[in-house]
């Protein structure tokens, strides 16, 4: 854990600058969440100011949850910016298996756009591998999580892939790691996969090592969701809930993290 924390720690001094094109459903959301989560979040979307916003930032998370051709081009512009100045790029492909339009357009962000990390669900991951996998942000279908097609995709992209589940996996092609943070609730609202994607572009943003900084903002989001659960399981206020979860966020500190943290490594 000391990694992660240095990294944390690192968050209070950069207060990172994370530029979202992200879906229209989660937008104020992933906002909030990069404010709780020590960063500063910017919206823009339009293909005429998204270069020069970029070039302002720490880091860009690209988020397919609402797609049109407007977006994509936007989004082109924005990586491609991202990648020449060197910032950190998340993308995090919404429901890539729901029809063949997103699997399209998330075939040419990769193709056209280096990523440094790769946010989804196990069912996005897997048919980002090649395999389908279900239709929507939330379904696995029948075909099971592999972690050696995730890692080869991983070390083929030159990118940290990190796939949320009951036990979140990160892994860069060459090692891995578990997130054992988290609780069921949190895929009972709208968004916090799109959040944990904005957390993400925060923590990329304090430090070089990207695979620590993506398995921070894994046990971030999963252990701010165990806080927020522990004061509404009794009444399932998911309203409630969904606020508590700022909270929680917003007043996370570094000792929660050492004595709640729970990841393992496989290297």
């Amino acid at each position: 854990m000391e990694k992660l924390i240095e990294i944390f720690n690192s968050i209070k001094t950069v207060h990172p600058y994370v530029h979202h094109i992200t879906n229209g459903v989660t937008m104020t959301d992933c906002a909030n969440i990069t404010l709780a989560a020590g960063g500063s979040p910017a919206m823009a979307h339009s293909i005429h100011e998204v270069a020069d916003m970029v070039a302002n930032m720490h880091a860009l998370v690209l988020n397919t949850g609402t797609p049109d051709e407007f977006q994509l081009e936007a989004m082109l512009i924005a990586g491609k910016k991202a990648n020449e100045l060197g910032i950190p790029v998340v993308l995090d492909p919404v429901a890539v298996g729901a029809t063949p339009y997103r699997k399209k357009i998330n075939a040419q962000l990769m193709e056209e756009i280096n990523f440094t990390v790769i946010r989804g669900n196990a069912s996005e991951i897997m048919t980002l591998t090649g395999v389908s996998s279900g239709r929507g942000v939330d379904a696995m279908g029948d075909v099971g999580f592999d972690e050696e097609k995730v890692m080869a995709l991983a070390h083929l992209k030159k990118t940290v892939i990190a796939a949320s589940g009951a036990v979140d996996f990160i892994t860069d092609g060459k090692q891995k790691a578990y997130c054992h943070n988290g609780i069921p609730m949190l895929s009972e609202i709208t968004g916090t996969g799109c959040m944990s994607a904005s957390v993400m572009g925060v923590c990329i943003s304090a430090s070089d090592d990207t695979f620590e900084s993506v398995l921070l903002a894994a046990v971030m989001m999963g252990l701010a969701g165990e806080v927020a659960f522990a004061e509404v399981e009794k009444k399932r206020q998911l309203g409630t809930f969904h606020m508590k979860l700022l909270d929680a966020m917003s007043s996370m500190t570094a000792i929660q993290l050492q004595t709640g943290g729970n990841v393992s490594y496989e290297r």
